[in-house]
């Protein structure tokens, strides 16, 4: 209402909220089951090609994955479990409007 004029009030402007749709999820995908290792959390800006997150082997520890930024945007979601299994949607972002 301070935007419109309608009454006086110095605050934080606040953020904008946006409907996000489910079809607006882009999910990441696991390649392999193994420990998930994410190097991101919910709310985070991202790029594409920046490295989201890591799969290790659970008997060996070595990476058997590593998970990348398909686009430029934001982190909705981040698995929170220390195992995952293959095809698990670990990560879900919201591409960025341009």
């Amino acid at each position: 209402m301070s935007k419109q004029h309608i009454i006086r009030y110095n605050g934080k402007n606040g953020y904008l909220s946006q409907v996000i749709e489910s079809e607006d999820f882009i999910p990441v995908r696991a390649a392999d089951a193994g420990f998930f290792e994410s190097f991101v959390k919910a709310g985070d800006e991202i790029k594409k090609g920046q490295v989201l997150a890591r799969i290790h082997d659970p008997h060996l520890g070595t990476v058997r994955s590593t998970l990348c930024a398909p686009v430029h945007g934001t982190v909705a979601f981040v698995h929170d479990e220390a195992m995952t299994y293959e095809h698990t949607a670990v990560l879900k972002l919201i591409r960025e409007e341009r």
